[in-house]
């Protein structure tokens, strides 16, 4: 069908018809028996029943993110209860890194709605891997 010793020259977007080095005397393609081996899996053995490996609902990746979902509620949690102290004391008491606690308190109304949104997010996750389990 075309020739293959300048694979550059090939552009896989258009039919070979239209490459240069294409060939006519070169016959037609291959008739697949199977509509997987057509697809490009390959042919399957016949031992392995096909849809015995079930689809795993919780991988590590869905862990982790509700890992991270819990920490990010502690710490923002955590952080809004340090810097409320800090704000609502009284002057005379010793205010550490000024900064430092101004960053704190505007990240911490920040961290707890994300980590909810990740929990929650999970979820939605979850939700759609059970509809699509065999």
């Amino acid at each position: 069908m075309r020739d293959t010793r300048d694979d550059r020259s090939f552009d896989s977007r258009f039919d070979a018809v239209f490459q240069p080095g294409f060939d006519e005397t070169a016959g037609d393609l291959p008739v697949f028996e199977s509509d997987d081996v057509a697809i490009g899996d390959g042919p399957r053995d016949p031992a392995v029943v096909p849809g015995s490996r079930r689809l795993r609902l919780i991988d590590r990746f869905v862990i982790a993110l509700w890992v991270i979902g819990a920490l990010m509620i502690v710490l923002g949690v955590a952080a809004s209860s340090v810097t409320t102290g800090y704000y609502g004391g009284s002057l005379i008491e010793f205010t550490p890194d000024f900064f430092m606690i101004s960053v704190l308190s505007l990240s911490s109304q920040w961290l707890v709605p994300v980590g909810l949104v990740t929990l929650v997010g999970t979820v939605f996750l979850l939700a759609v891997r059970w509809e699509r389990r065999p």
